[in-house]
């Protein structure tokens, strides 16, 4: 929790490397655990990693789903939302 706070929290608290080592190592403890995915995913989308957070949110949604989990399911579809909303205003940014 501390890296997705990491992650999330307006500069200049924001400490994006911090809040991925943290992630990195958070889901390599929890053996992928889904939470851990998608605070990894969000790190790395506040980063502008777009393609690995999306990755790892797709990764989460299918474990949740496969778990039955189907409110945590269309949570962690609404966490990938926002990351590829963040990802299209980057790219058009970038444009």
């Amino acid at each position: 929790e501390l890296g997705r706070f990491l992650a999330t929290t307006p500069a200049p608290h924001q400490n994006l490397v911090q809040a991925i080592e943290m992630g990195q190592k958070g889901l390599e403890l929890s053996e992928r655990k889904t939470d851990a995915l998608e605070a990894l995913a969000i790190a790395y989308g506040a980063a502008g990693r777009f393609d690995e957070a999306k990755t790892l949110m797709n990764e989460a949604i299918e474990k949740a789903k496969a778990g039955g989990f189907m409110g945590a399911a269309e949570r962690l579809g609404e966490t990938l939302a926002q990351i590829e909303e963040k990802a299209k205003t980057a790219k058009a940014s970038a444009n």
